[in-house]
């Protein structure tokens, strides 16, 4: 069996701990106006971190069994909300998408070592509600602070060459 390692190094932690290499198409706080609604679209590049697994069985078992490295991959995300004034809500649908470039297989987990290339790819995708308080002064600075909870769904499919 392989299962995420439970220590921060499993698939839903790296995936949710992708970093975006932020190139914004539209900023949506710059679109909200008191007593209106407002949609925005955001989009940029994102390295996805390496996920690293771990292989468990009766008989054995390996820390980092398998370590999937991903290629550079895409972040977009549509935003909708409502500006009540000093108060918005907003909602968030985010997808995210990196393709798998190479696999690592420790020695331990199988009889001989195994550094290859592989296919297929990492999927998220997220919806993201948010209460946003605004704050701006009279020289034209604005900003906001915020909480919001939302989910993921994130899915990896990945097929190692030389594994039958």
């Amino acid at each position: 069996m392989v299962h995420a390692a439970g220590t921060g190094k499993g698939m839903g932690m790296r995936a949710i701990g992708m970093l975006a290499l932020a190139s914004t198409i539209i900023a949506t706080p710059a679109l909200a106006k008191d007593g209106r609604g407002y949609i925005g679209l955001e989009g940029g590049a994102l390295r996805a971190l390496n996920t690293e697994l771990d292989y468990d069985t009766p008989a054995v078992s390996v820390d980092d069994a398998l370590e999937i490295e991903n290629k550079t991959g895409i972040d977009l995300d549509l935003i909708a909300g409502y500006d009540f004034g000093i108060i918005r809500a907003e909602a968030e649908f985010g997808f995210k998408r990196a393709s798998v470039d190479d696999v690592r297989v420790a020695p331990a987990a199988f009889a001989t070592p195994l550094d290859t290339e592989a296919d297929g790819s990492t999927r998220v995708l997220s919806f993201m509600g948010n209460l946003l308080f605004d704050f701006a002064d009279d020289d034209g600075w604005a900003g906001y602070v915020g909480a919001g909870a939302g989910l993921t769904r994130t899915k990896m499919t990945v097929d190692i060459d030389g594994l039958g």
